[in-house]
């Protein structure tokens, strides 16, 4: 089974066309890369995905189901998450309510505390932080609390956009899968 198929995806800017026909599927519990140069397409790719950019031609399947033309409110509803370049942070919230604001739908809300002791588990720095303002956080801690914020909603697939941006080596090397 497929947790997520994109086929024959189309999109773009305005008139501009970036992708022509992208396709990837990505199966339960793998870890997929996307790599390419500066402006090939993966943030647009992303940014599709989940309903941020319109799909111009093609489908979006998540677990055989068509989501193309779903909001992305929805398709967060459904699991599908991005956490995306640039953190796009509440920085006058402190940060546990920015992780609040990521245990959206009802499914993450039932174990939002369960959740809430995972992440600051994997990021204790956030820990010591839930009360300052996010915006007061340095720019890795702020990368920390951005990728925290999407593992808040129990998603069943959850997509970075240069997720290691800002971070240091040791706190990036939390990402690095090893067989």
């Amino acid at each position: 089974m497929t947790s997520l198929a994109v086929r024959s995806i189309e999109s773009g800017y305005g008139e501009v066309q970036i992708l022509w026909g992208a396709s990837v599927e990505l199966g339960p519990g793998k870890l997929t890369t996307i790599l390419g140069s500066n402006g090939a397409g993966k943030t647009t790719l992303l940014r599709t995905i989940v309903g941020l950019l319109p799909v111009w031609k093609g489908t979006v399947l998540l677990d055989d189901r068509d989501v193309t033309r779903l909001s992305p409110h929805d398709k967060a509803k459904l699991g599908l998450v991005l956490v995306p370049e640039g953190r796009q942070l509440f920085s006058t919230m402190s940060v546990l309510e920015n992780l609040e604001m990521g245990a959206t739908p009802k499914n993450a809300r039932a174990g939002m505390r369960a959740t809430l002791d995972q992440v600051f588990v994997l990021f204790p720095r956030l820990a010591e932080r839930r009360t300052q303002l996010a915006g007061t956080l340095s720019g890795g801690e702020q990368q920390m609390l951005a990728i925290a914020r999407g593992l808040m909603s129990k998603p069943k697939i959850l997509m970075f956009d240069e997720p290691s941006l800002g971070l240091s080596p040791s706190d990036s090397s939390r990402f690095v899968v090893t067989p």
